[in-house]
């Protein structure tokens, strides 16, 4: 499966962000270590979908998995 994260440095200098997206994954962990919830994190990047936040939650468990 393809990565939800995209790496272009003609996109946010080339910052992590969501596939499709110009929000940066940092931000999404950002907001979550400050309390933020999942669905108000939506509310606030209405480009971010739930589908887009599961695959990045999956891919890094995937990735966890495997240390």
């Amino acid at each position: 499966m393809k990565s939800v994260i995209s790496i272009n440095p003609e996109v946010m200098h080339g910052e992590p962000v969501f596939e499709g997206t110009r929000v940066p994954i940092a931000t999404f962990f950002g907001c979550l270590e400050h309390g933020m919830s999942m669905r108000e994190f939506i509310e606030q990047y209405p480009s971010v979908t739930k589908l887009l936040i599961d695959r990045l939650l999956e891919e890094k468990r995937a990735e966890l998995a495997l240390i």
